[in-house]
């Protein structure tokens, strides 16, 4: 056999290897749209109805601020993280992938010495929110009821 085949072969093997434990799967986007008026009427709604199944199955986010972007990461074990971000006022659902829940992380960046992280362990079938959070001056992460 030639090396140049070996070599795929054994890349073949750790890839289905990595994938089926686990560890090189993270949470995915399934849907992304903008927020509705009832959604920014009250702050402790994150959407209408999103879809039992959907969110039976993953996590819904939203970005409650107006006119920020926003980045985070999620991941399953903490250690291989998945970057996603959110226009300013839009949500998506994200699979969990038969997972109980995920972590959440965002960060604040003022300069190179101070940097903010905010850690969160979401659960599936849950709402959640990220806001500007005026007493600490950073990012944060809150759970809201889901409008049913």
């Amino acid at each position: 056999m030639s090396t140049r085949l070996k070599t795929y072969i054994f890349t073949l093997l750790l890839a289905l290897i990595v994938g089926s434990s686990g560890l090189a799967s993270q949470p995915v986007r399934l849907t992304y749209f903008p927020a509705t008026d009832s959604m920014l009427t009250d702050p402790n709604v994150t959407a209408l109805d999103p879809g039992d199944l959907l969110l039976q199955q993953g996590i819904l986010v939203t970005n409650q601020f107006p006119t920020s972007d926003i980045s985070f990461k999620l991941s399953f074990d903490r250690q291989a993280w998945g970057s996603y971000g959110l226009g300013a006022l839009y949500s998506s659902i994200f699979s969990l992938q038969n997972q109980a829940g995920c972590y959440f992380e965002v960060t604040t960046t003022y300069s190179e010495d101070r940097v903010v992280r905010k850690e969160y362990y979401l659960n599936r079938g849950r709402c959640y929110s990220i806001y500007w959070n005026k007493k600490d001056s950073c990012w944060d992460m809150k759970r809201n009821r889901c409008r049913r």
